[in-house]
């Protein structure tokens, strides 16, 4: 993995603070190092990428999920029901780390549609993120100022 990406990724499971952290593909308990120096009562699990999909459902719900070298290693098919399980059910923010064998069998476009933003590029990599509570903006138009006029009930009729 690339350092800029190593750092990005780092850098934002620093700034989530997650007290679960869930690492799936070949990242050795050595990446996380630097996270769980910051916050020992962090609890680490560690899965490979040919088992995180039968895995998956016994393990629960963690704050922050990484999946680095897992694409490469699973049908795009099983990879996408990953992610998306991934995102929907098992973690609070996921971060994708893409590589170059698996830059060729995803799009840009492809990973966007899972509602993926990328954080960051470094030559044939690229680090994605999905985060709920910054997914969608709400928009102005969804508040009460702009459909809710009690003081028009009475004059007309819907």
């Amino acid at each position: 993995m690339d350092e800029r990406i190593r750092q990005a990724v780092l850098a934002l499971i620093a700034e989530a603070r997650p007290a679960t952290l869930l690492g799936i593909g070949p990242q050795p308990r050595d990446f996380y190092a630097p996270c769980l120096a910051r916050d020992p009562r962090c609890d680490l699990t560690l899965l490979a990428a040919e088992d995180a999909p039968a895995r998956l459902p016994q393990l629960g719900r963690f704050d922050f999920a990484f999946v680095a070298g897992a694409l490469e290693h699973l049908p795009k098919t099983d990879a996408a029901a990953l992610i998306a399980r991934l995102r929907d059910l098992h973690a609070r923010r996921l971060a994708l780390a893409v590589g170059f064998p698996a830059a060729r069998a995803w799009s840009h476009e492809e990973l966007l549609a899972f509602g993926l933003t990328r954080v960051a590029a470094s030559g044939d990599a690229a680090l994605y993120v999905f985060d709920i509570a910054h997914y969608k903006q709400t928009p102005d138009w969804l508040n009460s100022d702009n459909w809710a006029h009690p003081e028009l009930f009475d004059k007309y009729r819907w």
